[in-house]
């Protein structure tokens, strides 16, 4: 079998509610976030790096990505939240 179909089996096992960036962006560019988006936004970046800390050991590099992202994507969100 292949490793990468047996990575992603893996994974939507673990992960009930899987989202990516391409999602969120797919989602911005359509404009499929509800009337407040800055919510909307923040609640899919939760759910990203959840699954995230959820699937990947603290040691391992997405683990430690996935941490680093919330905390300057979140700043960011916060800084032009009254713009959305």
């Amino acid at each position: 079998m292949d490793p990468s179909y047996e990575a992603l089996v893996d994974y939507l096992r673990i992960i009930k509610h899987p989202i990516c960036l391409q999602v969120m962006r797919c989602k911005v560019s359509e404009g499929l976030y509800d009337s407040n988006p800055y919510e909307s936004i923040l609640n899919d970046l939760r759910l990203l790096v959840s699954n995230a800390l959820c699937y990947n050991m603290p040691n391992d590099d997405p683990y430690y990505r996935a941490k680093i992202l919330y905390i300057l994507a979140s700043g960011l969100l916060n800084a032009v939240k009254n713009v959305l």
